[in-house]
């Protein structure tokens, strides 16, 4: 009772109004020294918010304790959820709270974390349909073969992105030049690879690296 009471809100002398009793004997029911009537045991649940199963069963109280989060506190940060849908400008649909802590544990830097859903099939398995990935912005540099958020015009992409250094032959000039030439993939192996995505980056601009992912249940 003591929990739901704390989650509430609901001081003991409210509490004590209420059901009518006095402050002591309301700590005599957080204490476990007594229980209440069934009447009191209804009323209580009613102000609290609480079915009345909840109270009679086990460990009830510290399940209640847990069950309120605030996300407002320094701890969590609320991180904007982008959609990436063909033909459409890029869209915020939503936000999660994550933990501040957790995501250094990640090595990612609170402000550069960016959620993006994924809205084709082309990264299945690994990023199925509809899945929620978490990315870095603050590593972008594409040089490892890893999946990476990737704007290309008002859409962004999760691709598999790999930056190599290759030679190409300077036809004006008569001689080879080394330039960067940005390579994706896919995942899914009945689309394949898509190849060479643009030289020296011009194309399209690498948002952040793939870090976490959730999935999508059914």
């Amino acid at each position: 009772m003591r929990g739901a009471a704390t989650s509430a809100g609901i001081s003991t002398s409210a509490i004590a109004k209420i059901l009518e009793v006095s402050d002591g004997q309301v700590s005599h029911y957080f204490n476990g020294r007594s229980e209440p009537k069934l009447d009191n045991l209804i009323k209580f649940a009613h102000f609290t918010g609480v079915s009345v199963s909840e109270l009679l069963e086990p460990e009830a109280d510290a399940q209640l304790k847990k069950r309120t989060i605030d996300f407002s506190k320094s701890d969590f940060i609320n991180l904007p959820i982008i959609r990436n849908v063909n033909d459409a400008s890029i869209e915020e649909i939503s936000e999660f709270a994550f933990s501040i802590h957790w995501l250094r544990r990640l090595n990612v830097d609170p402000k550069n974390a960016l959620l993006v859903q994924v809205f084709d099939n082309k990264m299945e398995p690994t990023y199925p349909c509809g899945s929620i990935v978490l990315v870095d912005k603050g590593s972008t540099s594409g040089r490892r073969k890893t999946a990476f958020a990737v704007k290309n015009g008002d859409t962004v992409w999760i691709k598999r992105i790999e930056v190599l250094r290759v030679k190409l032959k300077d036809t004006d000039e008569q001689k080879d030049k080394w330039v960067s030439v940005t390579v994706q993939s896919n995942d899914n192996p009945e689309i394949g690879s898509e190849g060479i995505c643009d030289v020296d980056g011009s194309d399209a601009e690498i948002i952040g690296e793939v870090v976490w992912a959730a999935g999508v249940v059914g």
